[in-house]
């Protein structure tokens, strides 16, 4: 369960930077507000996270591959974005015989200076007769300059 709250965490700083490519859904450097609010079928409260992050230029590249860096093992199994919106698919083996897929969708809107996302999480957990849910819902603003 670990690597699925972190790409729960890891999903939102990994969308939020602009893309350089064409086509990529990308958003405004500068301070950015976001938040997350993250329900599982085991958990019976919902875990909510707020956190302030510069965004730079140099930040600016979304790659999948990033997103997966610390949690080998999930796979991205397709992604489709524009430059306002972004939605795929991934499926993540665990140890203990968990497997879990999951979908999940982005999109900026007032010119890149806002965005929102869901991310939903579906799988069997051995010995457990319920399966396991996850639903994270995510939103950032951008809110000034950063610090230099």
């Amino acid at each position: 369960m670990k690597a699925l709250a972190y790409i729960a965490g890891a999903a939102l700083l990994a969308v939020i930077p602009s893309a350089l490519a064409e086509d990529s859904m990308s958003v405004e450097p500068g301070l950015w507000r976001t938040s997350t609010v993250m329900t599982m079928s085991m958990m019976p409260v919902p875990q909510s996270q707020q956190e302030e992050q510069c965004i730079t230029r140099e930040d600016a590249t979304f790659d999948p591959d990033d997103l997966m860096s610390e949690a080998e093992e999930c796979t991205v199994d397709s992604l489709e974005q524009s430059s306002t919106s972004m939605t795929f698919s991934m499926t993540c083996l665990m140890e203990g015989g968990v497997s879990m897929a999951g979908t999940g969708s982005f999109e900026t809107a007032n010119r890149g200076r806002s965005m929102s996302g869901v991310i939903d999480f579906a799988g069997e957990v051995p010995g457990f007769s319920d399966p396991l849910t996850m639903n994270i819902e995510m939103s950032g603003e951008r809110i000034g300059d950063c610090d230099v």
